[in-house]
């Protein structure tokens, strides 16, 4: 009887919270940042999706790697000066990239880069223009990605 109840009661309180997230959710207006959020609730879902949607476009700039390489192999090994020049070789989900947000800090050929022993230092794309303080999405040489900062 006594774990019924406390089960009964579990169950409730996991509704309830639930429930409320639900409610603070829905009643944020379209639009409005919800990280100024009154409730604590609301702010925390702000932050999960954030980090959920960053991931996600991490995930999509995996893309880049492949890109850079069918780019330098049909321009005799040379990487891309500008991400203009890299637009028609990455995925459509990618074409948002911009030379105002992201540039290819590397110059030259892009063999040596990733073969070279830098190449988990080396930097082919990055994020620019970020603030200061604030972390930036960086593709390295390896084709591995780091959101770091400076």
């Amino acid at each position: 009887m006594k774990k019924k109840v406390l089960l009964i009661a579990g169950i409730v309180a996991v509704l309830l919270v639930v429930g409320t997230a639900v409610v603070f959710t829905f009643t944020t207006p379209a639009g409005s940042d919800s990280s100024d959020s009154r409730t604590p609730l609301g702010g925390l879902f702000h932050r999960a999706s954030a980090v959920s949607r960053l991931k996600e476009f991490m995930g999509d700039l995996r893309e880049v790697y492949p890109s850079m390489t069918k780019y330098a192999q049909e321009h005799q090994d040379e990487l891309p000066k500008t991400v203009a020049e890299l637009r028609p070789y990455l995925p459509a989900k990618l074409a948002k990239l911009d030379d105002e947000h992201w540039e290819v800090p590397s110059t030259g050929k892009m063999t040596p880069l990733i073969t070279s022993s830098n190449a988990s230092t080396g930097v082919l794309f990055q994020e620019r223009n970020t603030p200061p303080g604030k972390p930036k999405i960086v593709v390295y040489a390896d084709g591995h990605i780091e959101y770091r900062k400076e």
